[in-house]
């Protein structure tokens, strides 16, 4: 059915994103592998990229998405990236009831997952959602440079 488009759909997508993300990687030498964030759609090929392909980035940052049950593998592997999410509870596009079930499923299985609600937010990124994703970036680099000793 539809999940199974958007599953095949997805790690297509998640799969041509890391390739991408490893010739960056190759040419830039960066400290980390890249922090990725998506909004919608673009949250989305972050989710699946980020379950999918976990060697491809470091942090997945993500709002106002979620991405089929079936794409999640029954346990997480020993790359484990943080997926931070965010939704608000007004969104009309993109409902969050199945971002709340996708963070119970990641949260079972052993994924780094959290899952931030919004109650006045619809399909748009708040104030509030803004300053929450500031503090989520300026976190992630944080630990890069961190990890990296610069």
């Amino acid at each position: 059915g539809k999940h199974e488009e958007m599953r095949v759909a997805l790690e297509g997508t998640a799969h041509h994103f890391a390739l991408y993300l490893r010739a960056l990687e190759e040419r830039h030498r960066p400290p980390c592998r890249p922090i990725v964030v998506g909004f919608s759609q673009g949250g989305m090929v972050t989710l699946a990229t980020a379950i999918s392909r976990p060697e491809a980035l470091s942090e997945a940052l993500v709002a106002a998405a979620w991405i089929p049950p079936v794409l999640v593998p029954p346990q997480a592997g020993e790359l484990r990236p943080p997926i931070r999410l965010m939704h608000g509870l007004r969104d009309r596009i993109v409902s969050p009831e199945p971002a709340m079930e996708l963070f119970d499923l990641l949260r079972d299985r052993g994924f780094d997952v959290e899952l931030h609600l919004f109650d006045d937010a619809a399909h748009a990124m708040s104030s509030e959602m803004n300053t929450l994703l500031s503090s989520w970036i300026e976190g992630a680099l944080e630990r890069c440079t961190a990890r990296s000793g610069r």
